[in-house]
């Protein structure tokens, strides 16, 4: 089975449910991992306008095609925001496939100077629980600096430690999480599927 279509269905069914409960005309889109446009097919083909990011040369030729009105790159997203790209693209809405670790990413997007939308919504496809499982968190170099994470997942689960870790990355860029949730999805439950809906205080929209 290919990437693309591990839990899918539960994939969309987040995706769907959440610009129903909001609003979402006029939303600014960013993709962080476009692989081959399974999403964007079922949930995004509407919107003429947005950001792509993919690594595979051949993949990011298929999104070209698949959504002329999109700017695609072919690049690393965490080293491509990390250097700059997108700064100042106001994005409301932020789609993180990213199948293993999404904490890089989630940290690349809220590193100042970017500047985000003054509503946004996280939507995240989180690939961590099996190696939690295993080791039970211990060596993870993405979370080591959020102190406390740990224990919130042995005692509540990890959609909990989810919460708690986005809070600590939003927080320093003026944000806090208004609503969030999620489940747990796929061949074993292994895939954890998650969403945060964020409110920055002050500023422009």
């Amino acid at each position: 089975m290919s990437k693309d279509n591990t839990c899918f269905a539960e994939k969309r069914t987040l995706r769907k449910n959440l610009a129903t409960a909001i609003e979402t005309n006029g939303r600014l889109i960013l993709e962080t991992h476009g692989g081959n446009g399974t999403l964007w097919n079922s949930c995004y083909a509407g919107e003429t306008a947005g950001v792509v990011f993919e690594h595979n040369p051949k993949k990011a030729e298929i999104l070209a095609l698949q959504r002329p009105g999109w700017l695609v790159i072919n690049s690393d997203v965490v080293g491509a925001l990390k250097a700059g790209a997108c700064d100042f693209m106001p994005f409301t809405w932020l789609d993180i496939d990213a199948y293993g670790d999404p904490w890089p990413t989630i940290e690349a997007l809220f590193e100042p100077p970017r500047v985000l939308g003054r509503t946004c919504t996280l939507v995240v496809t989180d690939g961590l629980l099996t190696r939690l499982r295993l080791d039970n968190g211990w060596g993870i170099k993405s979370l080591a600096s959020h102190v406390g994470w740990l224990e919130i997942f042995r005692r509540r689960g990890y959609l909990e430690a989810c919460r708690f870790i986005c809070e600590r990355i939003v927080a320093p860029a003026g944000y806090a999480i208004a609503d969030s949730g999620g489940c747990y999805a796929g061949p074993a439950k292994r895939m954890t599927l998650w969403y945060a809906r964020l409110t920055r205080s002050g500023g422009e929209a």
